[in-house]
């Protein structure tokens, strides 16, 4: 842990861009996608130098939550929607059943 400027900061975990696919599940291109958006978070330069980039692990699993969070909403709302029928089991002429 280091002291800068009278606060007390200790390094927080990050997570290189290159591997966000491992973390969101989502193709490189799709977090790209999300990024240029703005529904996911910015990532930063890792060195003045290098072309490394990176984002906080804490904004990263605070977008996992808010994501969760959403699905698990939308969800409960489609509890309550009354579902259509995918499979319905009807008879030909001949009085055989078959599926629909």
């Amino acid at each position: 842990m280091s002291i800068i400027f009278g606060f007390s900061q200790s390094a927080k975990p990050t997570i290189c861009v290159r591997d966000l696919p491992l973390w969101t599940g989502l193709a490189r291109t799709r977090t790209r996608e999300l990024i240029e958006k703005g529904q996911l978070p910015r990532p930063f330069q890792l060195s003045d130098d290098g072309r490394g980039k990176g984002l906080f692990e804490d904004d990263l699993l605070e977008w996992q939550e808010r994501r969760s969070f959403r699905t698990n909403a939308a969800n409960e709302k489609s509890k309550h929607r009354p579902q259509s029928l995918n499979f319905v089991e009807t008879t030909n002429a001949l009085g055989a059943r078959y599926d629909g």
